[in-house]
C-alpha cells in the first residue's frame, strides 16, 4: 500500500479501505506501545518489525511514507533523541557518550604522550652544565594535542609551519669532479661572526620550513647561516650524473674547507636532519679515524637514523611502507626525472654505471637503493651499504660536543635503535628522545605555526657553544 500511494497521486477507493484500515489498527496498537527509555527507541507493534530489521534506514523509509499517505510521521524517533550510526540515542545519553570520549583521550594524552624527554650522558657534570644552559631539554614536552601520533607529527608541520623569508646569497660551489653544489648564505656581518652549516634531510634544501625556521632563529641570536643545498636539491640542476648520497662525504668535506677558507676566524657549528646527521656522523668520525682535523667545532643533530637495518624494516611496515617509503622514493624519482637530459646524455656516450629506467620505475627507497647507490658508489649490496654507513657503529669516534634529538615513534628510527648504552660511554655525546614527536616533527602547542621543540633547543644550545667557548660539554 505504502508502495502504491507513493508510485500514484490518486487512491482507489479499494486502497483507500486499506488505509483507513491501516490506521485504525496503528491507533488501537499505539495503546499498547513498549518504551526501551535507555536506549532512546519508542516501539510499538507497528514498527516492531521495522526496528529489528532496519533500525536506521528503514525507519527513515517508513516515517517518510507516512508523512505522504497518512500526513503523519510514525513514532519511531523519539523528538528527544539523536541518531548516531543507525541506533537513537537520548540527548542525556549522547551527552554522557561525548563527555566520556573526551574524558578518555585527555586521560591517553597525559598518560601516553606528554612527557619528560629522556636524557643519556656518560658526564654527571656536563649533564650539569647543560641543564643551566639548555633548559628546554629538561621541561615537560606537550605536543600538539590534536597530533600527537608520530604520522601526524610528521606530516602536519610540514603542511602548517610557517615560511620565514630572510634575504639570502646564493654561491654556486664547483666540486672535483666537475659536479656542483649551491650554498645559501644568510645574516653576513663580519668575518668573526660565529657560522651555523645546515644540512636538510633528504630531498631538501633551503626552502624546507624547518630550514627556514633554523636560519631565523640564527638570526635572531645574530649568528650566520649557510645552508648546503645537496646535488640537484634547491633549484639546483646536475652537471653529472652523480647524485647526493647518505653514504658519500666527498661533498660536504668540500664544503666545509670552502667555508674554513673564506671564514678562517669564525667558528662553526654544524646542524642536521635526517639524512644530514647520517653525513654529520660520518665525517666527525671519519676526521677521528683518518687524522684529519675536524672543521666543526660541536653539532646538534636532529631525527637521527641510528641503525640502518631497523629502519628498513620500520619503513617496510605497512602503514609506512605506503607513506613515507613511498614519498621518500617518489621524491627521488622527480630528482632523476627532473635531471633526465643529463643522464640520457651520459648514457648516449656508455658512462651511466645505473639502469635510469629501472631506478624510475622502483616504489621503495631499498631498491632504489640497490639500483642506483649501490653501483653509483662502489657497494658490494645494502648490507655492505649499512655497515659502512649506519651511525650507531661510529658512536665511540664522536670526539666534538653532540647533542641528539630523537623521537620514541619516529617511524625512520625505533626507539629500541636508539644506541643509549654506547652513548654512555662516550662523554661528548648527550642523546634526547621525547615520547612523541614524529620525524623532524616535534609540534607542540594548540596550534603550532612557528617554532616548534627543536627550534627551542636549537637557539639555546647553538647560543651556549658559542658564547661559553665549549664548557657546556
Amino acid at each position: 500500500v505504502y508502495k502504491q500511494a507513493r508510485r500514484s497521486k490518486h487512491v482507489n477507493t479499494a486502497s483507500s479501505e486499506r488505509e483507513d484500515s491501516l490506521l485504525a489498527t496503528h491507533t488501537k496498537n499505539r495503546t499498547a506501545s513498549m518504551t526501551m527509555e535507555q536506549f532512546g527507541i519508542e516501539l510499538d507493534l507497528l514498527s516492531l518489525l521495522t526496528t529489528l530489521s532496519s533500525v536506521g534506514h528503514f525507519c527513515d523509509f517508513l516515517n517518510q511514507t507516512s508523512k505522504e499517505v497518512f500526513e503523519a510521521p510514525l513514532p519511531i524517533q523519539s523528538p528527544d533523541c539523536h541518531r548516531i550510526l543507525g541506533v537513537y540515542l537520548p540527548r542525556a545519553s549522547l551527552c554522557a557518550v561525548l563527555a566520556a570520549i573526551c574524558a578518555l583521550y585527555c586521560l591517553y594524552y597525559l598518560l601516553c604522550a606528554v612527557s619528560m624527554p629522556s636524557v643519556v650522558c656518560g658526564d654527571r657534570k656536563k649533564l650539569e652544565r647543560l641543564r643551566q644552559s639548555c633548559p628546554a631539554i629538561f621541561e615537560k614536552f606537550w605536543p600538539t594535542p590534536w597530533a600527537p601520533q608520530a604520522h601526524m607529527q610528521t606530516i602536519i608541520r610540514v603542511a602548517i609551519q610557517t615560511y620565514p623569508s630572510p634575504e639570502r646569497r646564493r654561491e654556486v660551489l664547483k666540486l672535483k669532479d666537475g659536479g656542483h653544489v649551491c650554498l645559501d648564505w644568510y645574516n653576513e656581518l663580519s668575518p668573526e661572526q660565529p657560522t651555523v652549516l645546515m644540512l636538510p634531510g633528504a630531498t631538501g634544501s633551503s626552502d624546507e620550513n624547518y630550514v627556514r625556521h633554523w636560519i631565523d632563529d640564527m638570526i635572531e641570536l645574530g649568528y650566520r647561516s649557510v645552508v648546503f643545498n645537496y646535488r640537484g636539491c634547491g633549484d639546483n640542476k646536475l652537471s653529472t650524473p652523480r647524485i647526493y648520497s647518505c653514504t658519500d662525504i666527498e661533498d660536504l668535506q668540500d664544503v666545509l674547507s670552502h667555508v674554513s677558507s673564506l671564514l678562517p676566524r669564525s667558528p662553526v657549528m654544524a646542524v642536521g636532519a635526517s639524512l644530514g646527521t647520517i653525513l654529520l656522523v660520518k665525517y666527525i668520525t671519519e676526521c677521528k679515524r683518518s687524522g684529519q682535523p675536524c672543521l666543526i667545532k660541536s653539532a646538534m643533530l636532529i631525527s637521527v637514523i641510528w641503525n640502518f637495518p631497523e629502519a628498513d624494516i620500520s619503513l617496510h611496515k605497512a602503514l609506512n611502507k605506503q607513506t613515507l617509503n613511498r614519498y621518500l622514493c617518489n621524491n627521488l624519482k622527480k630528482l632523476l626525472k627532473h635531471n633526465k637530459p643529463v643522464f640520457d646524455e651520459y648514457r648516449r656516450r656508455g658512462q651511466l654505471c645505473f639502469d635510469y629506467e629501472k631506478a624510475i620505475k622502483c616504489n621503495y627507497f631499498r631498491d632504489f637503493m640497490e639500483i642506483l647507490i649501490i653501483p653509483m658508489f662502489g657497494y658490494q649490496d645494502h648490507t655492505h651499504v649499512y655497515r659502512d654507513t649506519s651511525p650507531h657503529l661510529r658512536v665511540s669516534d664522536i670526539h666534538i660536543p653532540v647533542v641528539t634529538l630523537n623521537a620514541a615513534d619516529d617511524p625512520f628510527c625505533p626507539k629500541h635503535s636508539i644506541p643509549e648504552e654506547a652513548a654512555l660511554h662516550n662523554p661528548n655525546l648527550v642523546l634526547v628522545t621525547t615520547r612523541k614527536g614524529g620525524h623532524i616533527g616535534f609540534m607542540e602547542g594548540f596550534l603550532p605555526v612557528e617554532k616548534t621543540l627543536m627550534d627551542r633547543i636549537l637557539m639555546q644550545f647553538a647560543s651556549s657553544m658559542f658564547t661559553t667557548h665549549k664548557k657546556v660539554l
